[in-house]
């Protein structure tokens, strides 16, 4: 057996990584301060409940093949010409249940993880009032973009996580006194990730237009509040 000696407190950290890769391991990373920060905010009840339905919708829809819910919460039926018959039937909440439906581990996982820390962020600073409002807005106008450009048959959280995604980005641009903003490589992936997708990189069918559209509202969503919340800041004590 090989044995490692550390001199030195502070090459520890260097050699526990070392230590790692020998098991075949990746070395740690450091956690960016920003997602530390992140990571110690308690967990909002709308956050949380929304985790909670699309893990209960993805658990009856795709693991037990109940279908049936999906065509319930889907825009509109997948196999016919898109109308909207249904808000003329009083099923307005069609468009925003899209949001919940996903297709694949991956695709819940993917949109669950990054809800669950940005939406989080929001509750926590702005209340779960406004989380929610901004759900709802953030459901619907990407949702109806999507159904009106390319039909009915989608589903998934990702236009409301772009759109979250683009109200902490530019919050912490107009507003920097901001107390949580997210890591700069972290943004660029995700700005990356919608750049391949609208490209048609993948195999794969994407929600583009919900993306896209989540995206620019909640970019303009963030300039707007992050200028109030930046002249509440400023604005001399009397």
């Amino acid at each position: 057996m090989n044995h490692l000696f550390v001199e030195r407190e502070e090459d520890l950290p260097f050699a526990i990584d070392y230590f790692r890769v020998q098991l075949g391991q990746p070395p740690e990373r450091e956690m960016p301060e920003e997602w530390a920060a992140i990571k110690r905010l308690p967990l909002g009840n709308v956050t949380f409940s929304i985790l909670a339905i699309c893990i209960l919708v993805f658990g009856l829809g795709w693991l037990l093949k109940m279908t049936d819910i999906y065509e319930l919460l889907m825009f509109g039926p997948r196999q016919r010409e898109l109308t909207f018959e249904f808000i003329r039937n009083g099923q307005y909440w069609r468009v925003i249940t899209p949001a919940f439906i996903h297709f694949g581990f991956l695709h819940v996982l993917f949109n669950l993880l990054w809800w669950k820390d940005l939406a989080n962020i929001l509750e926590n600073t702005k209340g779960p009032i406004f989380l929610l409002a901004f759900l709802l807005l953030s459901a619907a106008i990407p949702n109806t973009l999507q159904a009106v450009m390319t039909g009915a048959n989608f589903g998934g959280l990702s236009g409301v996580v772009y759109a979250l995604l683009g109200y902490l980005w530019i919050y912490k641009v107009v507003n920097p006194k901001a107390e949580y903003g997210l890591p700069k490589t972290d943004i660029l992936l995700m700005i990356g990730w919608f750049v391949l997708c609208l490209f048609n990189v993948f195999s794969f069918g994407v929600a583009n237009w919900a993306h896209g559209g989540g995206l620019v509202l909640g970019m303009v969503a963030g300039a707007v509040y992050g200028f109030l919340d930046r002249k509440i800041i400023s604005r001399p004590e009397i």
